[in-house]
């Protein structure tokens, strides 16, 4: 004849079985979990992976640091291909994107070259998008009367 485990009995059981978890969550961590495996891992069983949903910032990504964005609180990601690689920037827009990459190279910077963070990726900032800085200098002449 067996008895039922008493309500304390449940409860270190329980807290057994979290820890448990907690500890076997750790091991992955250790042995090189990814944001991009947590973040998926939290999509499929949300139920048991979802407390540790606070840990995605401080894992490492799947994804090259060129691959992600990097511009800082209030500006916009782009990344110019230059003569040596990525350049990452962060800018208010398409031509102060363009003025920064050119601050980083000697050669002259064109628009095909830049590309601006999606959401999810890096994609070609479109040519018909950009206008010359020269004509918005010119246009604020023109609207100033000087």
């Amino acid at each position: 004849m067996t008895t039922a485990p008493t309500q304390v009995q449940m409860y270190y059981a329980a807290e057994r079985r979290s820890a448990e978890v907690s500890e076997t969550f750790l091991e992955l961590v250790k042995d090189g979990l990814t944001r991009e495996d947590l973040a998926r891992n939290i999509e499929r069983r949300p139920s048991l992976w979802a407390r540790f949903e606070h840990w995605l910032p401080h894992l490492p990504s799947q994804k090259p640091f060129q691959e992600r964005p990097c511009a800082a609180a209030g500006l916009t990601s782009y990344r110019y291909k230059g003569r040596y690689g990525w350049m990452m920037i962060g800018a208010t827009d398409h031509a102060d994107a363009l003025r920064e990459a050119q601050r980083g190279t000697d050669a002259n910077v064109t628009v095909e070259n830049l590309q601006i963070w999606s959401g999810s990726e890096y994609v070609p900032v479109k040519a018909a998008v950009q206008e010359p800085f020269a004509d918005v200098l010119k246009r604020a002449v023109a609207r100033s009367g000087q």
